[in-house]
């Protein structure tokens, strides 16, 4: 379900979904180092979602558990074009331990459990836009570009940037 665009600078932003990324190792207050695809969760993210975890925790259940409850009480659906992000998590003190490049559909790429086997190429489609990179508009910095895609980002979710 999408909501209706945040307009701010002449951008605008459409939320179309969510992830869910571990940032430990189960168990651990280590970071969970490593490259993630991640698939995106129709809707808002809901509180009695994120109570769930918390009380999962306490259980001593993980995330994944947790979500493959909520797929499987339809209490969550991933977006209907089964829209996925990739995300590279590293440890400062890791540096160095990751292959350069990755991306997706690259060795050493994990997906969540509850993703499963059969829908893992579902969620690895090839880019149809153009490289971030081609993106910013001639004579604008890169950096100014990055700062108002967060502030527009950030807005979208309601959250305030600084």
């Amino acid at each position: 379900q999408r909501t209706a665009p945040l307009q701010l600078g002449g951008r605008s932003a459409t939320p179309i979904g969510w992830a869910l990324l571990p940032v430990f190792e189960k168990g651990t207050e280590f970071i969970a180092s490593g490259a993630f695809q991640l698939p995106l969760f129709q809707g808002p993210v809901q509180l009695p979602l994120m109570q769930d975890l918390i009380k999962a925790q306490a259980e001593g259940r993980g995330v994944e558990e947790t979500v493959q409850g909520w797929l499987d009480a339809k209490k969550v659906k991933f977006t209907a074009d089964k829209s996925s992000v990739f995300v590279r998590l590293l440890e400062d003190q890791r540096l160095g331990m990751l292959p350069e490049p990755s991306g997706p559909g690259t060795p050493g790429v994990a997906f969540p459990s509850y993703v499963g086997d059969k829908l893992q190429p579902v969620f690895l489609k090839k880019s149809s836009g153009k490289p971030y990179a081609k993106a910013i508009p001639r004579g604008v910095l890169a950096d100014d570009w990055i700062t108002e895609n967060n502030a527009v980002l950030a807005a979208s979710m309601g959250l305030p940037f600084v």
